[in-house]
């Protein structure tokens, strides 16, 4: 591999912005087990804005889970603005994180992730982050209450697991994971 081409924005998060002003749009990395490559970021400097302008203008193809809506932790009707990874926890130290809104656009595969090992994970990182007591989860003592609790008890885990600071970052923060429907 001598060339990875991504898709991110300095608009995105401050660490992404400081990745592109000190790196620009290409820069070379390596690993121990790999020659020397490139990372070429083409829309280091461009906004939301100006990737739906794009779509419209060229009338690109995209992805519907773009036009699903969802009600976000402030009442407001919002629209998918990044569909990432299905289980993608990334954001969860967040409100309305993926896994959020997962539950709420697709209840049924928020649910298969849940079972498949991602609720009891997350169940583990309070835990951890609790010092050992599960003190959001008095009733839920399994996966199972979890999943019929509502809402979700892992919506706003964030609050409850960055104590530390050390997990705290603006990746993908409310502000820069959703947008307002017009």
């Amino acid at each position: 591999m001598d060339v990875i081409m991504k898709g991110l924005m300095a608009a995105e998060s401050h660490s992404r912005l400081l990745s592109f002003a000190t790196r620009g749009y290409i820069f070379a990395s390596h690993r121990p087990h790999a020659p020397e490559f490139y990372h070429v970021s083409p829309l280091g400097i461009w906004q939301d804005e100006d990737i739906w302008e794009y779509i419209r203008k060229y009338d690109v193809p995209y992805a519907p889970l773009y036009d699903i809506t969802y009600t976000n932790s402030k009442g407001k009707i919002c629209n998918i603005k990044r569909n990432g990874c299905v289980g993608c926890c990334t954001d969860i130290a967040f409100k309305d994180n993926h896994m959020s809104v997962l539950r709420q656009t697709h209840p049924e595969r928020w649910e298969q992730q849940m079972r498949s090992g991602l609720g009891e994970q997350l169940m583990n990182l309070q835990k951890y982050k609790g010092n050992g007591r599960v003190n959001y989860l008095n009733v839920a003592k399994n996966i199972e209450s979890v999943i019929d609790t509502r809402p979700c008890a892992f919506d706003d885990i964030g609050d409850r697991i960055i104590s530390d600071g050390m997990t705290q970052s603006d990746y993908d923060s409310e502000e820069g994971s959703v947008h307002e429907v017009i």
